[in-house]
Parts: C-alpha cells; structure tokens; sequence
C-alpha cells in the first residue's frame, strides 16, 4: 500500500538503473581482493527501489529520499571512474543508502523521545558524566540536551554541511563537531559559544579523538592524513602521513604518550605523540572501526586482523607478545571488559566471542546471533553483554 505509482518516477528510476547496473558488469579490487560487479548488483537494485518504491509522507523523508538520490548519482559518478579509491567509495555509498532506507523503518521503543532536527540524525555522543547528549544532523546543525530532564541547552549552528561527527571531550566541558566537508568547529558546553573553527580540507574526515588530558585533538583524513592540534591555542602540531588508504580508526593509550592508527590498507601504524615520529607498523590488520585498542597496562596495542586473529603487540619494540587464534572473518570489532581481563570481538558476521585476555583462552563463543552484529560493550561494572545488529535493527 505504500508503493508509489507515479510512472515517470518508476521510468526515471529504470533508466538510472540501467546506467548502474550496466557499470556493474566490471570487477572490483577492494583492498587487494577482487570483488565481481555481480554483487553490487544487488545493492544497486535496492538502491534503486528503495528511493523509487517507498511513499515519503514526512518531511523528514522527503529529505531522505533526496539524500538518496544524491548518493546514488555518485555511485554512478564513482564507478565511471573505475579506481580504487572511487570502487571502494561505490560500496561505501550504497551502504550510506540502505542505511538511510532502515532509519525510515525503525519502530522506536524508548524512555524518551528528543526531536528538534529537521532530517535525518546522524550521530550522537554523551559527555563523560552523562549529564548532556549531542546530536548532528543532515541540517547542518548540533542539538544539546541537558540529562536526565530532556531539556533542550543549545542549538548550535554555523557547519555549512551536515554533522558527520560528533564528540565531548573527556572533562565534558567541550564539544567538537566535524561536517562532511572536513570543517572542524571546538564549542562551549556551558554556553553554546563557539571556541573555535579550524577550516575545511577539501578531504572528509572519518574519525575522531581526545587525548586522554583533552589536550591534543586528532583527526584520521579519507585522503590518508592525520593531524593532531594542540588545544590550548589551537596549533597543528603534526601532519602524520603513513597510510596507502584512508585512516578510519585512531586510539590514544592510556598516558597520551602514543597514538595508533587503522586503515583499509591493511596496517596500524603506531606514532610517538610528542615526537610525530612513526614507530612501528603493523601488516594485516582489518582496519576497521573499533578494531584497535590499547590494553590497560598501556604495555601493549591489541589489533584485530583479517584473518580473524587478535594479535597483542608490544609497544616498546613492536613484537607480539601473544594472539588469540584465528577465526573465519576479520576482526571488525574489540570490547575490553572494566577490569581489563576479558577481550570481546566480532568476526565480521560470524562470531561473537569472549576471550581470557591472560591465557587466550575461549570463555564463550556467543550463539545465536545475526550476520547483521555490528557493534558490542561491556555494562561499567563488566556483568552485562550488549551488542548491535543493524539487520534486524535491536540491541541484545
């Protein structure tokens, strides 16, 4: 009942199909593995219905729907231009789609409701005493609650494009936001001022962190660039270049003193803060969100890999003081328990397991679970288990 039946748009939607799926018949090479055209195929069939077939009744999926439209005619843009960077952006695009389509269907179960974004909300973040919530959304603006009285603090505005991130720094006194074209803004919590803007850098960035002492902010670029800046004045204090790909995930230990960097080229890249200075490199690692971490000692830096190993590399040297085994698929995420003894990762939709950090033993292979897990933490006092599964959209 929620089919449109405006033809021009179905006809609109077939020609664009074709256009996409006729560039789908040419192979991929996605991080050195060829991936055959036929398997977007799906993925552009359902891009193509779901901004086709779906009834936007809201104003909020009229947006949508635009946003989608927008995505797919660069996935036909990136795909004509058949490079790496551009075949990887194709699949990373689509799956920007189908997301867009499942925030549209999502059923909300919730204590509260908190809506002030006209659009699509497109992350969140709390502060470390739990007393604000931020959200950025696709209009370009940042909303601040005040806990537990969901009371609305500030609308901060001034992002030319919408939020892509968003993050409080560990005192929770201030907040950084960064938009899809690289534009990094430093504001007040207390009064909504905004501290200060570091300009875009024509290059998107896709991860964030505080240096445990909020003095050093860094920033992991899609053009394979960190930067670290300074935050008492704000200075670039390094420009960390070691990656062939993107950085997508980036860690401070414990002490500041080292930061650690994933990318999709398959490495984690450890730097002296301080120094700039690029120390070890790691090969085989997944690269992905969350896949990297230092353990509470700061004595070493756990990586997840492809393989569906875990591997624990000393800091000071760089060799592997031990790894739990390999398991089918890559590593695409590590929770560590409070007390730092029990190591929870995802292999990329096939397991959902529990290790004893100390002997890497197996304490539990979780089942069942769903292809779709995405995500898993700890509760703070190490007795409960949660974890996210985008497929069928719940927390377990």
């Amino acid at each position: 009942s929620q089919l449109t039946s405006n033809a021009g748009a179905l006809s609109e939607a077939a020609d664009e199909a074709a256009a996409l799926l006729n560039a789908a018949q040419r192979p991929v090479i996605i991080a050195g593995v060829e991936v055959h055209r036929f398997k977007l195929q799906d993925k552009l069939n359902r891009g193509i219905a779901f901004w086709t077939e779906w009834h936007y009744p809201t104003l909020e999926a009229k947006n949508a729907k635009n946003e989608m439209k927008q995505l797919l005619q660069e996935v036909r843009a990136s795909l004509a231009r058949e490079t790496y960077f551009d075949n990887r952006d194709a699949l990373h695009l689509m799956q920007e789609v189908e997301d867009i389509f499942q925030s549209l269907l999502i059923h909300k179960f919730a204590l509260h409701s908190l809506s002030a974004h006209v659009g699509r909300v497109n992350c969140l973040a709390f502060n470390a005493n739990q007393a604000y919530i931020a959200s950025g959304g696709a209009d370009k603006t940042i909303n601040v609650w005040r806990l537990p009285e969901n009371q609305q603090t500030f609308t901060l505005r001034g992002h030319q494009e919408a939020i892509s991130k968003i993050l409080f720094s560990h005192d929770g006194r201030a907040l950084v936001s960064v938009d899809k074209a690289g534009s990094i803004r430093l504001w007040n919590i207390e009064d909504g001022t905004l501290l200060h803007e570091i300009a875009g850098h024509g290059s998107p960035i896709h991860c964030i962190a505080f240096s445990p002492d909020d003095s050093i902010l860094a920033a992991g670029f899609y053009d394979r660039q960190v930067k670290l800046w300074k935050m008492d004045d704000y200075t670039l204090l390094h420009t960390l270049t070691a990656h062939k790909s993107s950085v997508d995930t980036l860690a401070f230990n414990k002490s500041g003193k080292f930061l650690a960097t994933g990318s999709p080229d398959n490495t984690t890249v450890l730097w002296h803060v301080s120094l700039g200075e690029q120390l070890h490199t790691f090969y085989g690692c997944s690269g992905l969100a969350n896949s990297i971490m230092f353990s509470p000692d700061d004595h070493s830096l756990i990586s997840g890999l492809n393989d569906g190993s875990v591997k624990f590399y000393d800091i000071r040297n760089g060799s592997v003081n031990h790894e739990l085994p390999p398991r089918p698929g890559a590593i695409s995420w590590l929770s560590l328990s409070p007390d730092g003894k029990s190591l929870a990762t995802i292999n990329y939709g096939k397991a959902l397991q529990l290790w004893d950090i100390e002997n890497g033993k197996l304490i539990q292979n979780f089942k069942p679970f769903s292809p779709g897990i995405s995500s898993v933490r700890f509760s703070p006092d190490g007795t409960v288990l949660a974890s996210s599964d985008y497929q069928d959209r719940s927390m377990k």
